[in-house]
């Protein structure tokens, strides 16, 4: 009596990391497994420098740099890492996160049963 529903959380070009501002750096916080920065080889506590040229000052930047990146399309990022600068190749992807909806389906004698049911 459940149908269950899954669609793309977001049809947008996604970094696949979570970032968190810090002493007014930009840093990878986490990435997301399969995730573009995973593939990309961004690793937590990287700085963020630039996407495609850009500078990537905050998540808005980032999503700004993204717009401009097709799928499967290369990009170069520019990250801080222990104090080197690094030149890694984005393939652009799509978020990788699911939207799941549950409904429930009309009512029928079992469930009703079953809700009327006393412990």
């Amino acid at each position: 009596g459940v149908a269950f529903a899954a669609s793309p959380a977001s049809t947008a070009m996604s970094l696949g990391a979570r970032l968190k501002s810090s002493d007014g750096l930009l840093v990878v916080d986490a990435v997301t497994r399969g995730g573009a920065a995973m593939e990309a080889g961004l690793l937590p506590n990287d700085e963020l420098l630039a996407i495609g040229g850009l500078r990537t000052t905050s998540e808005a930047a980032v999503k700004n740099a993204l717009r401009g990146v097709r799928e499967g399309q290369a990009t170069e990022v520019l990250v801080a890492r222990a104090g080197v600068v690094k030149q890694l190749t984005l393939r652009g992807r799509r978020d990788a996160r699911q939207t799941i909806r549950l409904t429930a389906g009309p009512a029928n004698e079992v469930r009703r049963t079953w809700l009327k049911r006393e412990g």
